[in-house]
């Protein structure tokens, strides 16, 4: 079988002296063995052997299956389908490399990103805190303890003990809003300043987080289709670069139309994520029903609170 040849190949499977799956791997081995008449030899050894598994495994049987010996010799067949999926080949594996250089550099991105928010979490944790404990059996009761935090005073405040009273009350409606972020240490701090149980505050934030989990997901499948649109962009950009000034050809403009594609893409995305729309927070109402009060009351709060100064909170500590 060794001195069999290529053109051989379609007259032994028709009188059945090979399989079919022979004449697959005869075909591969001819290959294999003789990389310079097959023009392969500007493979390295690894580039080679990859690439002539894939030829096996995706081209050889459909080219067998297809081959019309009324048109061409199946050795001139073999060759022509070759160099062209050695073409196609190549052009996956700039694009492959490219998208890995794009996602090498948004991982740096992330890192940094990443590392300079744990610096911040790590001195946070120098003064960690420990929740609120509870001094009396009503302090245990969620329903009684919004219920007294929101109560109107029976006598009026003096000013420092309403700003206060406001403070805490925005500190809490806050915090319920950042419910999804918020780990454990936070809430200890917000039911310590707040002086209410850091069982009630973690009950109720859990609550709030279980019906945030859609949002989250849609959220997280958007943002992930921008970075792919960004990979994308980056990857078109870099193959546009590879053709030089060759604007007028038609792999040229098709690589530009989808990158411009793209661009629309990620911005529209851009655009979805920064208008609030999947904020991944509860509503107004939702954190309301929690606390036992008037949706107008949380948004009230919230109004007031968004036009005090951080230095109200020096007074406070």
């Amino acid at each position: 079988m060794t001195d069999i040849k290529l053109d051989e190949i379609p007259q032994l499977i028709e009188s059945k002296k090979i399989s079919f799956n022979q004449a697959c791997i005869l075909v591969y081995k001819k290959i294999y063995f003789e990389p310079i008449m097959f023009d392969i030899v500007d493979l390295d050894e690894d580039e080679r052997s990859d690439f002539l598994l894939f030829f096996l495994q995706k081209k050889i049987p459909t080219l067998l299956k297809n081959f019309n010996p009324e048109i061409t010799s199946f050795g001139s067949y073999v060759y022509t389908v070759l160099k062209l999926t050695k073409i196609d080949y190549r052009q996956k594996l700039v694009k492959q490399n490219n998208m890995t250089r794009t996602y090498i550099q948004e991982s740096i991105i992330d890192y940094d990103d990443l590392l300079s928010r744990t610096q911040k979490a790590f001195f946070n944790l120098a003064d960690k805190t420990e929740g609120y404990v509870p001094q009396t059996e009503e302090e245990k009761i969620p329903s009684l303890v919004y219920k007294k935090f929101f109560r109107p005073e029976s006598h009026r405040l003096c000013v420092a003990e309403s700003r206060k009273r406001k403070l805490k009350r925005g500190v809490l409606i806050l915090a319920l809003k950042s419910a999804w972020y918020l780990n454990d240490d936070e809430i200890h701090k917000v039911s310590n300043y707040c002086k209410i149980s850091s069982d009630i505050l973690s009950s109720t934030v859990c609550s709030l987080k279980a019906n945030l989990i859609n949002k989250a997901l849609i959220r997280e499948e958007i943002q992930n289709n921008r970075a792919r649109a960004y990979c994308l962009i980056n990857n078109y950009q870099l193959q546009m670069q590879n053709y030089g000034t060759c604007e007028g050809l038609p792999k040229f403009k098709r690589l530009e139309e989808r990158m411009e594609f793209q661009k629309r893409s990620f911005t529209s995305k851009t655009k979805v994520l920064q208008s609030g729309r999947y904020k991944i927070a509860p509503t107004n109402a939702e954190i309301a029903k929690v606390l036992g009060i008037k949706t107008s009351i949380i948004a009230n709060v919230l109004t007031r609170f968004r036009k005090l100064t951080p230095e109200l909170f020096n007074d406070e500590k």
